[in-house]
């Protein structure tokens, strides 16, 4: 998907862990902006999944972790 990025099985977290990583990780939310507008955590980015796949080096910096929600 992103041929730049590390890869690896990926990790999953709890809805009860967000707390702990807001403001230390890079959070994106790649719903729609609708869905989006409805609710969403404060620090968190959105950009839609279709614009993250169509341009990831528009959106990501290989040097940094993210955690994508939706």
């Amino acid at each position: 998907m992103f041929g730049f990025l590390k890869r690896d099985e990926g990790k999953v977290i709890n809805v009860n862990d967000i707390d702990n990583l807001i403001g230390k990780v890079e959070l994106i939310d790649i719903r729609e902006k609708y869905e989006y507008a409805g609710g969403s955590i404060k620090s968190a980015k959105n950009i839609p999944m279709g614009e993250l796949l169509k341009e990831p080096d528009k959106y990501l910096n290989k040097n940094k972790e993210y955690y994508i929600m939706c």
